[in-house]
């Protein structure tokens, strides 16, 4: 079954196997910065948060 808890370190656990580079290696007018794992971790939650407000939202409007 689910549980929060499970999911929390799911999400914290690192799936890269090596460290990204400061930029990407393409073939550009400009340096294209690399995301770190970090900060994609991160945003990640912060999506999960902001669709739980949304949910929530619809919820108090009637939506389900």
């Amino acid at each position: 079954m689910f549980s929060e808890e499970a999911f929390q370190a799911a999400l914290a656990q690192p799936r890269l196997a090596r460290p990204v580079p400061t930029e990407l290696a393409a073939n550009r007018s400009v340096p294209i910065r690399a995301i770190p794992e970090s900060e994609l971790q991160e945003t990640t939650k912060q999506w999960f948060i902001d669709f739980q407000d949304k949910l929530d939202d619809y919820e108090k409007r009637g939506f389900e």
